[in-house]
């Protein structure tokens, strides 16, 4: 089988792959895998094609050979699974599982059905464009890694695998680690080899001889394709990855490798050499200076990355292509002269479907204005495309007018599968329908959707529910989806029927994620686009969007580069902004963000205009700045009007969520009285029936007696301020179940519909209760509250960011119920209704978005009003970089990152909260994914490949303590939330004290516990 590090996922089938029986203990130990057969072995484990039941699918299972070779290789086995469980990428082999049973571990990935390009090199000779183009799609499976932080380290023609389909997979990243992860040990003079060089291999002719030789000692790698960097133990990084690719693709394209060797030492000594003096006769010529570049032998002289590379390779090709075109032009333009001459234009065969069976008068007969405005514009817009394609170069043009028959055929299916829906999806329809210019271009998209009933019947699904949300036809798309036979395209469509009609968001993304899978073997690049749109945001690190997010955007964006739809673009443009704005890059997020709002409104998308709109206030709101809020009422007074001309189902959302947004505005600017009042007359409860409890109770005063006509708030999350209950929630975000109802003439209330975690509150003028837990019954007694006041030193902040919070400790629902005032433009601030029992009162500013900081102050109990109180916003200068790392091998995909003053100590989340209340200054943080150029320097040294870094600013001086909380990758999956808020009480946190000199932290912590 080759090199010991080559055994990875194969088909039973592939040449040259080493069958056996399973062996029965191991199948006993693995549980529900069924093995098939033994694929291959090697020095870290054994590869057998199994069967998983609960899947119904086949996979190919990685497993160690005994407990006795634990340590090193079990590392090693994890990290690469690892490693290939973080990528998304049609060109690297999916991961589906790492799991340990009976001290073995084990991952199941997917089986590829296939052999290695090694084996596909040496079956028969290759032509030089099919070899180019299977190394171009591992070169992309091997920038992906790099995006993700990864760098491969041993990438060779037996670690790609080729399916029978064409599809081109890299695997093995058991050397693979983080970028900047550090040396590697330099190798000594007793480093072995697990083969040594054959007289002659080096200079064979052969691709047959293309695994060389693994070191088994101190340095990773094969050396025949390891570069200079890895020999000497230096900072291996992506560039390393471009000389081994540069090393395989010359000797698959001239049948031997360019460096030459018998034995270790004279290899290392030829790679030293360079490139330069290499015998580039048998290499195409077009690819010569683009390999020699990538074999430098000083990595910064090579490509700047990988794309980069691959760009200079296809630009190439292209040029072979021009090449060939011009020195056929004088024909080619000869005879279209004929043709010219003597029969006129050259004329185009008749489309494959007829447009009058597409669109008529007579359909137009019996449809809304709207849409029949829409399909006339389409059908002209068609007709003009395809007279531009019948003179395009005769190249060009079939695969143009075969694009425009595609159109035509999705154009019909759209027709019928919309016909007799509500006209309100007449938006969605129109975003359905494919561009026909995008079939102008050199290289047009495939578009491969048939006009089918099963087609049709899929979009009728996706119609009826745009036209009727609350109503959608969940189990029939499922039914549909699961029915036998039917074909990947109509699939997929039926899938995104079942994503739009899920309100449980890991429902929604394992329906998604089988269309996207689906998708792939229906193979239209339209709908696969569109996919790896919505695919994008299920796949981003929240609340901080890492590496794993950013190559979704990116694999989206490579796949609309495709397709060419400005509609599209706008897509990633507005997700793109959002990665922008949590980069600090405040200029280029809001840019992004306009860019697609008037891409929209250029495509006479309104609705979508608008939502990118109310996408582009978040991105204000998140930094809130006085600029930032300004710009806010100026966005919803350009907006408001066309919201309101919306007639969609859910269309009116639009425009109340919009105007909420202005009296949050309002708000912000400093008119409490106007903007809470407005507030409250736009809040409208969210239903949520999965979390709905009835709560009774009574409210009372002082005395006992009954308190009738009080107000009564339940909810996850209460926020108080000086006038009442405060609905502060954007309309795509939960409003934390708030309800609101008003106690009888005897005191009693009845929330039928309550939240079933968090707090309930009471309020009647001036007077109000302590916060109670959710329960059955509550009792409520409302107390005499009174004034506070005082002026805020804003030290560089806007007013609009310093936010006053009061904490009130004896409350036994803690940071449940949060009381909050407005700093106006002086610094000046003053909250009514806060409790006469001892509080404390804070200044909370956020820097950036990113980091929050709270810093407080405590007010003795009292019954008067307490003015001239005085509150410190200024920023310190002091910083402080932190690191959280799993303790176990299981990655922390999200954590809580806080830090406190002096030295603290705690165990629990329960028991930060409680120090919350009790009035201890704060500053918080989610942990964020970088690698590479962008991790700070203190922590170079330290990090590893799945570190979650933070980067305080506002340090106070003296001692801190820095702790940290796993959270669940999912925080927008509420169950899961739900369940943490429940065992609050429970959830594990460690902690760090950093002395007063340290630039820097590690936190080592435990991933979440399951709840379940």
């Amino acid at each position: 089988m080759g090199d010991p590090e080559d055994e990875l996922a194969r088909t039973a089938t592939a040449p040259g792959a080493r069958s056996g029986a399973p062996q029965p203990e191991l199948g006993a130990m693995l549980g529900r895998y069924h093995l098939e057969r033994m694929l291959g072995e090697g020095g870290m484990g054994v590869v057998h094609a199994a069967f998983d039941p609960d899947l119904e699918r086949r996979v190919a299972l990685k497993v160690l050979r005994s407990v006795d070779q634990l340590g090193d290789a079990r590392q090693r086995l994890l990290r690469e699974a690892r490693a290939m469980a973080r990528l998304t990428h049609e060109n690297v082999v999916v991961v589906h599982e790492v799991g340990t049973a009976n001290d073995r571990d084990y991952v199941a990935m997917e089986l590829i059905d296939g052999q290695t390009l090694a084996e596909w090199l040496a079956g028969k000779p290759r032509e030089v464009a099919h070899i180019v183009e299977a190394f171009c799609a591992a070169g992309r499976g091997l920038a992906a890694a790099h995006a993700a932080g990864l760098v491969h380290r041993d990438f060779k023609p037996h670690n790609v695998l080729r399916r029978r389909d064409g599809r081109i997979v890299v695997t093995d990243f058991g050397l693979a680690r983080g970028v900047d992860a550090g040396p590697l040990p330099a190798p000594s003079p007793a480093v072995g080899f697990d083969v040594t060089l054959r007289p002659g291999a080096a200079a064979g002719s052969q691709p047959s001889g293309l695994s060389g030789l693994t070191v088994s000692g101190a340095v990773l790698g094969t050396p025949a394709y390891m570069a200079p960097e890895q020999w000497t133990g230096g900072t291996v990084g992506p560039p390393a990855d471009q000389f081994a690719f540069c090393v395989a693709l010359w000797e698959a394209l001239t049948g031997a490798r360019p460096f030459k060797g018998e034995t270790v030492e004279e290899l290392k000594s030829d790679v030293r050499r360079g490139p330069e003096t290499l015998d580039q006769s048998k290499l195409p010529r077009r690819l010569r200076r683009t390999l020699v570049r990538g074999l430098d032998p000083d990595p910064a002289k090579r490509w700047p990355n990988m794309d980069a590379l691959l760009a200079r390779i296809a630009r190439a090709d292209r040029h072979v292509g021009i090449a060939f075109l011009i020195a056929g032009g004088a024909l080619v333009a000869g005879g279209v002269a004929m043709v010219a001459l003597h029969h006129g234009a050259p004329a185009c065969d008749p489309p494959a479907l007829d447009p009058s069976t597409v669109w008529s008068k007579a359909f137009a007969a019996g449809v809304s204005p709207g849409r029949s405005e829409l399909f006339n514009a389409q059908v002209s817009h068609w007709a003009v495309a395809r007279a531009t394609a019948c003179t395009a170069d005769p190249i060009a043009r079939p695969q143009q007018l075969h694009c425009l028959d595609q159109v035509l055929a999705r154009m019909d299916v759209i027709r019928k599968a919309y016909d007799g829906v509500a006209k309100q999806t007449e938006e969605d329809l129109a975003g359905n329908l494919v561009d026909p210019s995008v079939c102008l271009t050199p290289s047009p998209p495939r578009l491969t959707l048939a006009d089918s009933p099963d087609t049709v019947a899929a979009f009728n699904l996706i119609a009826r529910g745009d036209a009727d949300p609350k109503h959608a036809p969940l189990a029939e798309a499922r039914a549909f989806a699961d029915r036998p036979g039917l074909d990947p395209c109509s699939r997929a469509l039926a899938l995104i029927a079942v994503e739009n009609a899920e309100d449980d968001y890991p429902a929604k993304r394992a329906a998604l994620a089988d269309s996207l899978a689906a998708s792939e073997q229906c193979d239209d690049e339209r709908l696969q686009a569109e996919l790896l749109l919505m695919n994008a945001p299920y796949q981003f690190e929240l609340p901080m969007i890492g590496p794993r997010g950013m190559h979704a955007i990116e694999r989206a964006s490579a796949s609309i580069d495709k397709v060419k739809e400005p509609q599209l673009t706008a897509r990633v443009d507005i997700l793109r902004s959002y990665v922008a704005s949590q980069q600090d890059h405040w200029k280029d997020a809001y840019e992004l963000s306009d860019h697609a709002i008037e891409a929209y409104a250029n495509a006479n998308l309104p609705r979508a205009a608008v939502r990118a709109a109310l996408e582009g206030i978040e991105l204000r709101l998140n930094r809130n700045k006085i600029s930032d809020i300004n710009d806010v009422r100026a966005i919803v007074a350009k907006w408001l009007p066309a919201a309101r001309g919306l007639d969609g189902p859910d269309d009116h959302h639009l425009a109340v969520q919009l105007e909420r947004d202005d009296a949050l505005a309002r708000y912000w600017l400093g008119d409490v009285a106007g903007g809470h009042a407005e507030l409250m007359r736009l809040w409208k409860p969210v239903p949520d029936a999965k979390r709905d409890r009835k709560i009774d109770g009574e409210v009372v005063d002082q005395r006992g007696r009954p308190v009738a006509g009080a107000t009564v708030a339940a909810g996850g999350l209460i926020y108080t301020d000086s006038v009442g209950v405060l609905p502060l929630s954007r309309y795509h975000l939960p409003d934390y179940h708030l309800r609101i109802v008003t106690t009888d003439d005897h005191g009693h209330f009845v929330i039928p519909d309550g939240p079933d975690q968090g707090a309930v509150f009471a309020q009647l003028g001036d007077r109000r209760s302590i916060g109670a837990a959710v329960g059955d019954h509550v009792r409520l007694v409302v107390l005499p509250t009174r004034r506070l006041a005082g002026k805020v030193t804003l030290g560089g902040f806007d007013y609009t960011q310093a936010q006053i919070v009061i904490e009130d400790p004896n409350d036994p629902a803690p940071l449940l119920i949060q009381q909050m005032a407005m700093s106006m433009p002086d610094g000046s601030f003053s909250a009514d209704g806060v409790q006469q029992t001892k509080v404390a009162v804070g200044v909370a500013t956020s820097h950036d978005s990113r980091e929050d900081h709270v810093r407080f102050m405590p007010v003795p109990a009292g019954h008067e009003p307490v003015t001239g109180l005085k509150l410190d916003a200024t920023a310190t200068t002091r910083t402080l970089d932190t690191l959280v790392r799993s303790k176990l091998t299981t990655p922390i995909e999200t954590a809580q990152i806080l830090l406190f003053p002096g030295r603290q100590h705690f165990a629990t989340a329960g028991q930060l909260n409680a120090a919350a209340s009790n009035g201890l200054n704060i500053a918080t943080q989610f942990g964020a994914h970088v690698t590479g150029e962008d991790l700070p320097k203190p922590l170079v040294p330290k990090y590893r490949a799945g570190d979650l870094i933070a980067h305080f600013t506002d340090v106070p001086a003296g001692d801190v303590t820095v702790c940290a909380v796993g959270l669940p990758n999912d925080l927008m999956d509420r169950e899961a939330m739900r369940k943490i808020q429940a065992h609050i009480s429970e959830l594990e946190v460690d902690c760090e004290v950093v002395d007063g000199q340290a630039e820097s932290v590690l936190v080592l912590t435990s991933p979440p516990k399951n709840f379940d």
